[in-house]
C-alpha cells in the first residue's frame, strides 16, 4: 500500500471504529477488457490491491445453458483476468450485486465497504429511503467518516476510460469486444487485450466462435424460411383446443 492510500485509511478510520476499508468492482465482464483493467487499477490505487476485489458470477442458468450475451463461465473469466495481471486471490465467484462471499470474510461493524460503478449505474442507485432518511447505499466522499458495512455501503464512480479497439469504429464495450475477438488473429487479440498467452487466446476463440456460429445459424434460418410469415400463419390456424408438446398445463 502506498503512502497516499495509507493516509486516506488513517483519516477515514480514525476514532470511528472502522479498522479496514474494502473495495469491490462488480460486473458481468463478458469478457474482461482493457477498460475494466484500468478501472480496477485505479480503484486499487485508492484502497490498496489487497483490499480491492473483482466480483463476478458464473452466468449459467439452471438448465446448464449459457445465458444470452454471457458466453464465458466464471473459470474462463478468471483465466482472462489473471492473464491481464490481476491477483487470483482478489477474483471472487459471487453474485456481483450481493457479494456475500467477499463481505462475509470481514467484521461488518469494523469494515467499511466501497462499491465501484460506472457513472450511469451509479446514478440509478437510490441513496434515500421512502421516508427521506439515508439509504443503505451512500455516495463515497474521499476523506469523510465511514460506517461499517452492516450500516452502509459507499458507491464510488469509476473513471470514464476510452480505449480504441483496432478494427472497430466505436467505444469499447462487452458487445464490441465479443464481435471483434471472435474473428481476431493472435496479434490482433494481443493488441486488443494485452494478453500474449496462446492458451487464453485459444479458449476465447473457441467460446466466441461457437457463440457467433449459433447466431449466424439463427440468422440464416430466419432469412431462409421466412419465420415471420410462419409465425403469422400459425397464430391464425391453430385450433383453440390443440394439444401442445409441454403437456396438459400448456393447453
Amino acid at each position: 500500500m502506498d503512502l497516499g492510500t495509507w493516509l486516506v485509511e488513517r483519516i477515514i478510520t480514525e476514532d470511528n471504529g472502522i479498522e479496514k476499508v474494502i473495495a469491490i468492482y462488480p460486473g458481468r465482464f463478458q469478457p474482461f477488457g482493457k477498460h475494466h483493467k484500468e478501472a480496477y487499477d485505479w480503484l486499487a490505487t485508492q484502497f490498496g490491491k489487497e483490499n480491492t476485489f473483482i466480483a463476478t458470477a458464473d452466468n449459467i442458468n439452471s438448465k446448464g445453458k449459457l445465458k444470452d450475451k454471457s458466453p464465458f463461465t466464471f473459470d474462463q473469466k478468471k483465466e482472462i483476468i489473471q492473464a491481464m495481471g490481476m491477483p487470483v486471490s482478489q477474483i471472487v465467484k459471487t453474485n456481483p450485486y450481493r457479494p456475500d462471499e467477499i463481505t462475509d470474510q470481514f467484521d461488518p461493524d469494523a469494515t467499511a465497504l466501497v462499491i465501484m460503478h460506472g457513472k450511469k449505474d451509479a446514478s440509478r442507485v437510490s441513496y434515500t429511503k421512502k421516508d427521506g432518511s439515508p439509504g443503505y447505499f451512500q455516495p463515497y466522499k474521499k476523506g469523510e467518516e465511514m460506517k461499517g458495512l452492516a450500516a452502509h455501503a459507499y458507491v464510488i464512480v469509476a473513471p470514464h476510460i476510452e480505449i480504441d479497439i483496432p478494427g472497430y469504429d466505436g467505444e469499447m464495450s462487452g458487445t464490441a469486444l465479443r464481435q471483434v475477438l471472435a474473428h481476431a488473429d493472435q496479434d490482433h487479440f494481443e493488441d486488443i487485450t494485452g494478453i500474449r498467452d496462446p492458451k487464453v487466446y485459444g479458449m476465447v476463440q473457441k467460446v466466441l466462435a461457437s457463440d457467433a456460429m449459433q447466431s449466424e445459424q439463427i440468422e440464416r434460418f430466419i432469412e431462409s424460411y421466412g419465420i415471420k410469415s410462419i409465425l403469422n400463419e400459425a397464430s391464425y390456424t391453430a385450433p383453440a383446443d390443440q394439444d401442445v408438446d409441454d403437456g396438459p398445463r400448456y393447453f
